[in-house]
Order: C-alpha cells, then structure tokens, then sequence
C-alpha cells in the first residue's frame, strides 16, 4: 500500500527587522479562539485591529504588515510575538474552552414585579381602633412576652408587664365606650343618607333655574343667527362683468348694521372737486 508523503509548508521568515517597539506577547497569555497554530495556518487576531493576521518567523515571531483600511499601516504591524506553546497545548486548550461555552445555558430573565406607589404620610388613612383589634393583640403578646407568663400571685393568677397593664386598660375603656361609639356611627350614616336624598331631590330645581338663566342669551344669539343673509351665489364665469345696477341691488339686500355704524351706499360716488 502506497502512502502518500504530506510535506508541512514552513512558516514565512520575516524580512524585515522593524518592530512596533511594544512587549513581546505571549501566545499562552492569550484566548485560545484568538489563535490558529495549525500547521500552514499560523495567525492570530490583531490586538490593536482585531483582524486576523499572518505570524511571520519561527525564532522572532512577528506578525506581518497590514492595512484594515488599506492606506494607513496598522500600529500592531511587526508586534513580536513569542510562540511558547506548541500546537497540542493550544488544541487542548480550545477544545476545553468550547467544551465550556457549549454548557452554558442562558440566564432566564424573571419580570420584575411592579409595585405600586406607597402614599404618603399625609394620605395614610389609620385603622380605626376597636376593641376587638385590642383584644387580639393582646392576646399575641401575652403568647410571646415571657415577663407576662413567669409573674403569677399566690392564687395561681398571672400577672401583666407595663405593656399588658396598659393593653388590658386600653381594651376595657374601649369595650365601655362601644355603645357611645355605635350610636354616633348609626348618626352619621342617618345624616349622610338624608344629605344624598336631599341633594337628589334639589337637583331637578337647581337645573332648571340654570337654564332659564341663561334663556336669555341663548335666544338673542338664535335671533342674530336668524338675520343674517345667505350670500349671493358667484357668478358662472369670472370673466363676467356686474353693472352697477346689480351692485347697487346687492349691496341694498344687505342687512343693516347691528352696531350703529355707516349703512352701505346705494348712489355711486364722485369725487367732488373744490372750485
């Protein structure tokens, strides 16, 4: 069986001796995927440029001159380049780092709630304060206070901390005071109702006095509306000429003014000259 010699191109040598007078880069401090160290293909991406470009040389490695925009001389042109990893190193590494981003999956983005505005402290409305709400927190804190739970008197009775005392104070004053409070909310509730019934029944009245106020002007203003005249319709041809007969007839179906001014003339006026 034949085999078939496969002869690897050596990379270009540089001839030249310029450098860009920038530190030696290193291939291993680089990202792999900014490489190509196959053999024939060696380049690497342009730091300066970011196009990929030709490494000239095997013992001073450079890359070659280039052009992005084809007139001026790029500044990483002739940057020295320091080749310490062989192609198998540089392998390696690329295959790990596409094994990495293959595994990475997308961050799902969750929606932010929106919440709403919180009012201010001249808009915050307090919960009215009644002696069942009183009772429940007390009961909550006889539960967690252990002050309330140790104090017992001789007959077994629990006593109460300074906050129990007054919390206890406060649901009994409360608790007198409920019938007082029921009876001035069944009185405002009544005014309030006989408020909305009186307002609907004075509605119908107040509407009407409206509109016969403002009667008057309504039909002054239909009257004036009535007087006005319809224009004469233009003549079919604008080359036609009116005489001043017409003139004179037309400006007399005018109406008179409204406001005491001048009447239109219905006799043609001359100049009259001075003697």
């Amino acid at each position: 069986m034949r085999t078939k010699n496969v002869t690897v191109k050596r990379p270009k040598r540089a001839r030249t001796k310029n450098t860009n007078h920038q530190d030696i880069i290193k291939i291993s401090t680089l990202r792999p995927h900014l490489l190509n160290l196959r053999p024939g293909e060696l380049a690497m991406v342009c730091l300066e440029c970011t196009a990929w470009t030709t490494i000239h040389g095997e013992r001073t490695a450079k890359l070659a001159a280039h052009r992005p925009d084809n007139k001026t001389l790029c500044p990483g042109s002739y940057q020295l380049i320091d080749l310490d990893q062989t192609v198998t190193e540089w392998l390696a590494r690329l295959h790990d780092a596409n094994a990495d981003a293959a595994s990475r999956r997308r961050t799902r983005v969750l929606p932010k709630p929106k919440t709403p505005p919180l009012p201010a402290t001249t808009q915050v409305k307090p919960a009215p304060l009644t002696a069942e709400t009183v009772r429940r927190a007390f009961r909550t804190h006889q539960e967690r206070c252990t002050a309330c739970q140790s104090q017992t008197r001789d007959g077994g009775e629990l006593l109460l901390c300074a906050d129990g005392q007054r919390m206890a104070g406060t649901y009994l004053r409360l608790l007198r005071q409920e019938p007082k409070r029921a009876k001035a909310r069944e009185f405002f509730a009544r005014e309030r109702r006989r408020f909305d019934q009186q307002y609907a029944a004075q509605m119908p009245k107040r509407r009407a006095t409206e509109w016969a106020a403002a009667l008057p002007a309504v039909t002054q203003a239909d009257d004036q509306r009535h007087q006005v005249v319809a224009p004469a319709p233009p003549a079919t041809s604008s080359r036609s000429i009116v005489n001043p007969q017409e003139r004179i007839r037309r400006a007399a179906s005018w109406p008179q003014p409204m406001h005491g001014g001048p009447g239109v003339p219905l006799e043609p006026l001359r100049p009259r000259h001075s003697a």
